[in-house]
C-alpha cells in the first residue's frame, strides 16, 4: 500500500496512480504525517528548480540583449573607421559578456537539469553531455 500525495494537498490510499496527475508516491511504511512532510519537501524542491530555471532564462535574455547592443556598437565603430584598438577593446568586452553568459547557463544546468537527470536515472546521458560540453569548450 502506498499513499498518494497530490498537489491538491490531499491523501488517499491507492494501488495505481491516476492518469495525468502529478503525484509523489510514498511507501506505506511512512505514517501519513511523515509522507506529507516528504511530499512538501519534494514539492518545494520542484518549485525551486522551476524558479531557478526561470531566473536563469531571464538573466540569459537580459545578457543577450546587452550583448546584441554591444555588438551593434562594435559594428557602428567599424562602419565609422574607428581606431582598431578601441574596436578591439569592445570586442574583448563582448567576449567577456559571452563567457559570463555561458558560466551562468552552465551553473543553472548543473543545479537543475543535471540533478533532475541523475534523479531520473539518466546518469550516462548527463555525463556524456557534460563531457561533450567540456570538449567543445576546450577546442
Amino acid at each position: 500500500m502506498r499513499y498518494e500525495c497530490s498537489y491538491e494537498y490531499s491523501f488517499r490510499q491507492t494501488h495505481t496512480p491516476p492518469e495525468g496527475v502529478y503525484t509523489t508516491w510514498i511507501d506505506a511504511q511512512f505514517a501519513p504525517e511523515i509522507a506529507w512532510e516528504i511530499m512538501i519537501h519534494q514539492h518545494s524542491h520542484h518549485e525551486h528548480h522551476q524558479a531557478a530555471k526561470a531566473e536563469t532564462k531571464d538573466d540569459a535574455i537580459k545578457r543577450l540583449s546587452y550583448i546584441e547592443g554591444h555588438l551593434a556598437g562594435v559594428k557602428k565603430m567599424i562602419d565609422e573607421d574607428r581606431y582598431c584598438v578601441d574596436v578591439l577593446r569592445q570586442t574583448f568586452a563582448v567576449r567577456r559578456a559571452l563567457q559570463k553568459l555561458e558560466s551562468q547557463l552552465i551553473d543553472g544546468h548543473l543545479r537543475t537539469c543535471v540533478v533532475d537527470g541523475v534523479k531520473e536515472g539518466r546518469e550516462e546521458q548527463v555525463l556524456s553531455e557534460l563531457v561533450e560540453l567540456y570538449e567543445i569548450a576546450d577546442r
